[in-house]
């Protein structure tokens, strides 16, 4: 059984189809599969990749949960507007 996509304010979840009617009722809206882009899930080169497209700077050396860490709280922290 394929999950069915859907999203509310900036957040993305997948749905039992069954209770794809009840969830479209509590506001969220039907839309495109996104690709897991969870850091646990990529690879230690796509971490750093995606620290340094963020400007967020971390030791080459670092172990993967250290860098998967420093990309959470980052993902996590409100954009301040400057």
């Amino acid at each position: 059984m394929d999950l069915i996509p859907v999203t509310k304010d900036g957040e993305y979840i997948e749905v039992n189809p069954v209770a794809l009617a009840e969830t479209l009722a509590l506001g969220w809206v039907q839309c495109e599969k996104q690709a897991d882009a969870s850091p646990k899930r990529m690879t230690v080169a796509e971490v750093r990749e995606a620290l340094t497209e963020k400007g967020i700077p971390f030791d080459l050396n670092g172990r993967k949960a250290d860098l998967v860490a420093l990309l959470d709280s980052a993902v996590e922290a409100p954009a301040v507007d400057a």
